[in-house]
């Protein structure tokens, strides 16, 4: 069998205290030049009919980033379902906050109480229905 999982003992030179390298201004730039053109492709995409998408998905010189957008995008379409293109939504704009309330004494065990976000997807479903 293979080697077990065990924790970190202390001391351990293994443990990274100073946290993950940063990242250079160069790589930084090249992620923003990635979503600047990912925004570009989905927002290009989102203008075009169901059978230009299709046309997109049938060419094999489509890049695969633009593949999955078209995919996404008529998977949206043909099901209503938002969770098809949510992860592009929130890589272009980012991820919306979700807060979590709570309550109890400081020295008491916490009670986390759900924070209905249906109102927010509504609104999301609602500006991103499509009408056909």
């Amino acid at each position: 069998m293979g080697k077990t999982r065990t924790s970190f003992k202390k001391g351990d030179s293994r443990i990274n205290r100073k946290g993950a390298p940063k990242l250079s201004p160069i790589i930084k730039q090249i992620r923003e030049l990635e979503r600047g053109e990912l925004t570009k492709q989905f927002s290009e995409q989102l203008r075009m009919t169901k059978e230009q998408l299709k046309l997109v998905i049938l060419n094999d010189d489509t890049p695969v980033k633009e593949l999955g957008i078209a995919k996404g995008i008529l998977k949206w379409l043909d099901t209503g379902h938002f969770s098809y293109i949510q992860p592009y939504i929130e890589y272009i704009f980012g991820k919306p906050k979700e807060h979590l309330e709570h309550s109890g004494r400081i020295d008491s065990k916490i009670t986390v109480n759900e924070v209905d976000i249906s109102e927010r997807q509504k609104l999301i479903n609602e500006r991103f229905t499509c009408t056909n």
